[in-house]
């Protein structure tokens, strides 16, 4: 049995000292408070107090589990590294690779839910803080793509006799129909975060909006960032327009019409990502739950897709080109 693995059955609290100890970013012979923070559905998070300082750390899950979700610790790494340069992520003061946990500064403010994204301007400053990190310079990293990652669930869960819902096939048809619309529109590949949980987005005292979480960023499709944004905050019509103006600087029905065709694919990625997760992840996540709530949310887009014809909407258009030009130049 190697380190890792020793660490990996160690109790939690003990454990999280014992990653504190390798990182060395902190003497943890001292009185270090170390306590458990709510929520995560697949990591574990701890706040670290020593003295007046505050940081946050991540035991991730363990490299068997990275591997069944695709998991690049390398390129998590180095778009929070991005994110973070472009004033967007907390300054992270460590990392453990291949491992992937990391130590990151506490960020004190208020986590996101479907009522806070709507207070004030918030959802403006979410929308800015995604195409601040698509656009932030950055090193190469690895693509993320949708659909992969749909046909990689749905065959785990086959091959482990997991049950998926009995249309799971058109499901899984309309997102290969919409991989074949955007391979007619030229979106230029970004830094994209692929993980917009409500729960990701953190707005402090000075109405400063961060974001944490970056394990599953790669180089995608903008359009997929604000899907899940969009799909989350569970947002109208009103609300979907906000978004689309603030980021691309002007309202497209085109525009919108892409989001919903992404916001299909978050979702059934999203509810795909639960059924694998339920059997070999530990938190007290609700992952039936969670996998019910966004094949529902699935079906309920897709009825819009072809009751509104928003394929054929969401196709080229000749001012595609000046439109990704000034979200590139802002």
């Amino acid at each position: 049995m190697n380190a890792t693995d020793r660490l990996a059955q160690a109790p939690t609290v003990q454990r999280a000292r014992d990653v504190l100890a390798v990182t060395e970013v902190l003497d943890v012979q001292k009185d270090v408070r170390i306590r458990p923070l709510e929520g995560g559905a697949s990591n574990e998070n701890f706040l670290v107090e020593d003295g007046g300082d505050r940081f946050v750390l991540r035991l991730a899950c363990s490299t068997e589990h990275a591997q069944r979700f695709a998991l690049d610790r390398w390129d998590g790494y180095e778009a929070h590294q991005a994110a973070a340069g472009a004033g967007i992520a907390p300054r992270m003061r460590a990392v453990a690779l291949p491992a992937g946990h990391t130590v990151i500064d506490f960020v004190d403010g208020e986590v996101m839910d479907q009522d806070s994204i709507r207070v004030g301007r918030r959802l403006e400053l979410a929308t800015v803080a995604l195409k601040r990190v698509h656009t932030a310079p950055h090193t190469d990293l690895g693509g993320f793509d949708a659909l992969v990652e749909i046909d990689r669930f749905i065959s785990i869960a086959r091959a482990e006799n997991l049950r998926l819902p009995d249309d799971i096939e058109s499901l899984r048809q309309l997102s290969a129909e919409i991989r074949d619309v955007f391979g007619w529109v030229d979106v230029p590949p970004m830094l994209c975060h692929n993980d917009v949980q409500l729960a990701n987005l953190i707005v402090d005292a000075e109405e400063r909006m961060w974001v944490i979480d970056w394990e599953y960023a790669g180089m995608g499709n903008l359009y997929f960032d604000l899907a899940m944004l969009v799909n989350n905050a569970e947002l109208d019509r009103t609300g979907i327009g906000r978004v689309v103006t603030v980021y691309f600087g002007i309202d497209r029905e085109t525009d919108r019409a892409r989001i919903e065709l992404e916001r299909f694919r978050s979702a059934l990625r999203e509810a795909l990502w639960s059924v694998v997760a339920a059997p070999v992840l530990t938190t007290s996540w609700d992952y039936a739950a969670w996998a019910e709530r966004f094949f529902a949310s699935a079906r309920r887009i897709a009825a819009r897709v072809a009751e509104q014809g928003l394929l054929a909407e969401a196709g080229p258009q000749t001012t595609d080109k000046d439109v990704f030009e000034r979200v590139m130049n802002a």
